[in-house]
């Protein structure tokens, strides 16, 4: 699919032991990687499209299954990259699928975190429109045990521009183990009268290793990406989908 991204003076030198690492709680960490932290991940994603008849014909369910393979790293403590490798789908067809790169300023540390990101094609490989887009990623803490992000985005696509506004929220059980939901708003086309709301959740396990130097999660998220669209009586649970995420941290 994260599933997680502008300019500043890069800063030199290595990360001293003494820093402090960057936490396994996730609810704890912050809005972008911090300095010379390199991140890799793999993931899985079943995309289950239901069956439908129009006037083109019938179209019978089917399931897309996609690979893919990502990386970021922190610049600075404020600036992030991140790019997907690649993207390939290996059913029912093999293929290439959409790459994407965001780079990520923040500009505001705290309780409450703001950044800037700029992005081209799949922001994100489960839900998010392909295009060019800006975005302004948050973060909002509550206290220790959970956090809220939210990242409105404005997605330059054909045939018009999208507002994507996912929302988050993940709950802190253990130090390793977390859980969240996930809704938010698409509106195609800037119009209300077309607005898509998904469903979802999400659970992580995080460990580390080497005094915290190496993190390691893996994450898995089941959505519903329409699960209610404008004008609809009912909700929309044909259309699901799973990822299955690993992703490691090297703090170097």
């Amino acid at each position: 699919m994260t599933s997680g991204l502008l300019a500043a003076t890069l800063a030199g030198g290595t990360r001293a032991h003494a820093d402090p690492p960057l936490p396994v709680q996730y609810v704890l960490r912050p809005l972008t990687l911090p300095h010379m932290t390199l991140t890799l991940v793999g993931n899985g994603v079943d995309d289950h499209v239901q069956g439908y008849t129009s006037a083109l014909g019938t179209l019978a369910p089917r399931d897309i299954q996609r690979l893919g393979l990502g990386a970021g790293y922190g610049l600075t403590d404020d600036l992030e990259v991140s790019v997907t490798l690649f993207s390939i789908e290996v059913s029912p067809a093999f293929q290439n699928t959409d790459v994407s790169f965001e780079s990520r300023y923040r500009f505001l540390r705290g309780g409450v975190e703001m950044a800037l990101a700029f992005f081209v094609a799949s922001r994100d490989p489960v839900a998010g429109p392909s295009g060019l887009g800006l975005g302004v990623p948050m973060l909002i803490r509550v206290g220790d045990v959970g956090r809220f992000d939210v990242i409105p985005a404005v997605v330059l696509t054909d045939p018009g521009p999208t507002l994507d506004v996912p929302i988050f929220y993940e709950h802190q059980l253990s130090e390793n183990v977390g859980v969240g939901l996930h809704t938010g708003v698409t509106l195609p086309d800037l119009r209300l009268d077309r607005a898509n709301v998904p469903l979802g959740v999400v659970a992580r396990f995080a460990t580390g290793f080497t005094s915290r130097r190496t993190l390691v999660e893996a994450v898995m998220r089941f959505d519903f990406g329409r699960f209610y669209t404008a004008g609809q009586d009912t909700v929309d649970v044909g259309d699901w989908t799973v990822q299955i995420a690993g992703r490691v941290y090297f703090l170097l």
